[in-house]
This record gives C-alpha cells, sequence and structure tokens, in this order.
C-alpha cells in the first residue's frame, strides 16, 4: 500500500485496493481471532480474566474498520462531501492507532497497563451514563451498584498486579495516542509520520466544525451575498479525502499485523 504522503492524482488509483483491504478486513472480524495458547497475547491477559488486552485491541479494529468501511462505500460516484468524510477518516485512524499503541510496545506490562487505561476508561463512561440515566431505568441503585463493583475490580487488579493507580487524571490523551503510533510505523520522522499527523489536525478541525481547515486551501468559488458582502465557497478536496483514506488505512493495516503478531504462538504445541 503506498503511504498517504503520496501524491493526491495517484491516491485515486489507490481508492479500489483500499476497498479490498476493507472487505478482507470485515471477513476477519466476522469471527473472534482467539489468543493462542502460547501467544504474546494470552499471556497479557492473565493479568484478568474479562482479557483487557485483547478485547481493547480487538474493539479497536472493529471501530476503524466499521468507519474506514463507510468512508470508502460514501466515495462512490458523486458522494464525495467537503467535511463529513474526515470525521470518519478521524476515527477510524483514532481507533487503529489505539490498537496499534496497545499492542506494539515490547513490554508486556506497558502493553497489560496501556490496556487497563482503556477499560478503566469505558467503565468510567459507563458509569457516568448509568449516573445520568438514572431516572429511565427500573432499578437504577442496582445497576449503579452492579457498574461500580466492576469499576472497583478493575482497579484493584492494576494496584495490586502492576501497582498502577487509575484514575480519570492519569490517562493519556488521544492525540498523544496518535503520536505514539505513527512513531511506531514510521520510526525516521519521515513523510509517513508527518503525513499521519496532518491527517489527524485536519480531521480533527473538521469533526469539532471549526473553520482553519479551509482556511489553508483555496475556495471552490466566490460569490456575492444578499448583504452585499463577497463570501467563499469551499468545495470537496479531493486530493484531502484520498490522503484521509491512506493515513487511516495504513495505521488499520498495521494494527491488523500487530494483532495477528501478539495472538500467535511464539512455540507450536
Amino acid at each position: 500500500m503506498t503511504d498517504p504522503s503520496t501524491s493526491a492524482p495517484e491516491w485515486a488509483e489507490h481508492l479500489e485496493q483500499v476497498r479490498s483491504y476493507v472487505a478482507e478486513w470485515h471477513n476477519r472480524l466476522a469471527e473472534p481471532r482467539p489468543a493462542e495458547p502460547l501467544s504474546a497475547l494470552r499471556g497479557d491477559d492473565h493479568i484478568h480474566v474479562k482479557e483487557p488486552v485483547k478485547n481493547a485491541s480487538w474493539q479497536g479494529l472493529i471501530a476503524a474498520t466499521d468507519h474506514l468501511g463507510l468512508m470508502v462505500e460514501s466515495l462512490s460516484g458523486d458522494g464525495a462531501r467537503p467535511i463529513a468524510h474526515f470525521t470518519l477518516a478521524r476515527a477510524s485512524l483514532f481507533a487503529a492507532s489505539r490498537t496499534v499503541w496497545i499492542l506494539h510496545p515490547s513490554l508486556r506490562r506497558t502493553r497489560q497497563e496501556r490496556a487497563l487505561w482503556v477499560a478503566y476508561e469505558d467503565m468510567r463512561n459507563v458509569t457516568t451514563h448509568v449516573t445520568a440515566s438514572a431516572n429511565d431505568l427500573s432499578d437504577p441503585l442496582a445497576a449503579q451498584t452492579h457498574v461500580q463493583s466492576q469499576m472497583d475490580e478493575l482497579k484493584l487488579v492494576a494496584l495490586n498486579k502492576l501497582g498502577l493507580t487509575l484514575n480519570k487524571n492519569g490517562k493519556t490523551t488521544d492525540t498523544n495516542i496518535v503520536i505514539d503510533a505513527a512513531a511506531y510505523l514510521d520510526p525516521d520522522d519521515g513523510d509517513l509520520r508527518r503525513a499521519i499527523m496532518k491527517a489527524w489536525r485536519v480531521h480533527s478541525g473538521h469533526a469539532h466544525g471549526l473553520n482553519w481547515p479551509d482556511l489553508l486551501k483555496p475556495p471552490a468559488s466566490t460569490f456575492i451575498g444578499p448583504d452585499g458582502r463577497t463570501y467563499q465557497r469551499q468545495g470537496t478536496d479531493h486530493a484531502a479525502i484520498g490522503r484521509a483514506v491512506a493515513a487511516a488505512a495504513a495505521m488499520t493495516k498495521q494494527a491488523f499485523i500487530l494483532y495477528e503478531e501478539r495472538a500467535t504462538s511464539y512455540l507450536k504445541l
């Protein structure tokens, strides 16, 4: 696969290739890929019966593939839009980056810590949601007690087995996760890493409804509004969309490679 720093016209030719990757990944996700008995992933998840490393990594693969799949499907025909595709690209790039971030460290402890942070964030958000939805629940106290017990169990595992204190102030940022994953993909700090980080910034700007990504490109046209002022109309930047697809696909491909490596036994029984 060509990297996202490739020129935009070339990326139009590679869209079908990305579609084929997405189809393959969807097929692989149709059934869970269990960790083999002597795999690194099986060893990682000895820390907790709920297998936090495998589950967090697998969920990232699902989210990355699903968002990227919708993006490439929506680009068929005249489906390209000036803003919305970048939100899909951002979601795919982040989900894949998180799986890479969890799985690439050589130290088991680091992989376990990162997976436990993801599991903690999951439970923290569930707790917040259950508390906010108390009026909609038949037995809110029972629901809150159940969720809190799972949260307490997770924190106890982290503290007793790794000496890790899980709290809302300790997690890393989404941007730092992408930075870490991009550095793993391109340890030489070359065009690939810079293209991924540029894509992440632009995607985030679009996803948050900000105008600055459009200020970096010439307007598609100008027009006079009813108030007599001149306005700029932004068109679809097919080159930028191509690069967005490329960045998400490159990271998702690496995430699948890492998962397969970690889930495969290093010794055959």
